[in-house]
């Protein structure tokens, strides 16, 4: 069974994004972007030219990224957080150029290097990653002068799996974060608080999880979703106060992964998430590989007695790589690959019609993340159909 399991992470590490750590709120959480396997090559489109008559695209941060998690800041900056070569690496974009630090590095090449990025009220990173290498969960800040890195929990011993997998970090008013992971070793979903002097940590579920995006809410309490492996179910776990209340939904589907996880205005959760079904056609037409497979985004949401589950209408063979959030009417906003044709499209709910743009080409397997600005434009890391790592802000059409 353990062995089985962990060829699953294997699969949900190629296929899947998270996203993206957007904060500056923290009533959103999602997975990180990730892509195994492939080499980012120089980008041609140059930084900040507009294209396509709204749409900016910067220039790509490194040749070879193989992770990275997004966040945006008050200033509506970009902060991202990569793995290259064997190196985590921190670069902001400060309106003409990034400016990039390296903050950690790994005893060897890293295939997965998940990671989560959460901006405080100053604007200064926390960024919670997994080093393989080193079989740990590590947290990262910027202090306003250095750097500040330290490990939460690491495997040791006869572990052969690493801690820290899937993180997600989100920031109390008080800049105190709280983190949650999966231990790949035991497959149990872990949450780590820093209570101002030292790191409080539980075992949430200890069901064979998968992953789990986390989202604090008003009242600085974790929501966390999380995919159950083997029963292939949603799982939602919330902090009451004094203790854990959870429940499950989609028994026995064909669920594969958590997209997001988004806590509305009135604290009721929103959860993303894929579902699988296998297409003869498209295994024939071989879209893009993955054997016929047809990713298909559901939305369930909590209205205080009951979840209520939809499937999202999204046009074309969904990728497994989809990434969203939630704007402050509460509208979802998505942006995913379409797999036929290789196109980044955008999608937001109006309140009375969902609207489309096809942002450009893309590559079909890759991350996505976006996130949302306080003046409701939105920003897309995503990589291009060459495999390069691009950046497009969409003006939300106001004057």
């Amino acid at each position: 069974m353990i062995r089985q399991r962990h060829r699953f992470l294997w699969l949900l590490i190629l296929l899947f994004p998270a996203r993206e750590g957007f904060t500056g709120q923290n009533k959103y959480g999602s997975l990180p972007g990730v892509i195994a396997g492939e080499a980012i090559s120089e980008s041609s489109a140059p930084a900040g030219v507009p294209v396509d008559g709204g749409i900016i695209r910067h220039k790509k941060l490194s040749d070879n990224v193989s992770a990275y998690s997004f966040a945006l800041d008050k200033n509506n900056l970009a902060h991202i957080f990569y793995y290259s070569g064997d190196e985590f690496k921190y670069a902001k974009w400060t309106g003409t150029a990034w400016s990039t630090q390296t903050i950690d590095s790994t005893d060897g090449p890293a295939p997965n290097a998940p990671s989560s990025i959460a901006l405080d009220g100053n604007n200064y990173p926390h960024i919670a990653y997994c080093n393989e290498t080193q079989f740990a969960l590590k947290y990262a800040r910027w202090t306003g002068v250095a750097w500040s890195t330290t490990t939460i929990e690491r495997n040791e011993g006869s572990y052969t799996r690493a801690t820290g997998f899937y993180p997600s970090i989100g920031l109390e008013k008080d800049n105190n974060p709280h983190i949650t992971y999966l231990d790949e070793q035991t497959g149990r979903l872990r949450y780590a608080r820093w209570t101002g002097k030292v790191w409080s940590i539980a075992t949430v579920n200890s069901d064979q999880n998968i992953n789990g995006p986390m989202a604090l809410d008003d009242k600085g309490y974790p929501h966390i979703s999380y995919c159950v492996y083997g029963r292939k179910a949603i799982g939602y776990a919330r902090w009451t106060g004094v203790s854990w209340s959870s429940s499950t939904m989609e028994l026995d589907g064909n669920v594969t992964g958590i997209v997001s996880l988004a806590v509305g205005k009135n604290g009721y959760p929103h959860i993303y998430y894929y579902e699988a079904t296998t297409d003869p056609i498209i295994k024939l037409a071989n879209w893009g590989g993955g054997g016929g497979t047809i990713y298909k985004l559901k939305h369930a949401k909590w209205n205080g007695k009951v979840w209520r589950i939809e499937d999202v209408p999204l046009k074309g063979p969904l990728s497994p790589h989809c990434s969203a959030t939630l704007d402050k009417n509460d509208y979802p906003h998505i942006a995913y690959v379409d797999r036929e044709n290789n196109t980044l499209t955008y999608v937001k709910w109006t309140g009375k019609a969902w609207e489309n743009s096809v942002i450009g080409t893309a590559l079909a397997r890759g991350a996505v993340s976006l996130a949302l600005d306080g003046k409701g434009d939105s920003h897309i890391v995503y990589y291009s159909e060459g495999g390069e790592l691009m950046y497009a802000k969409i003006r939300s059409g106001r004057p």
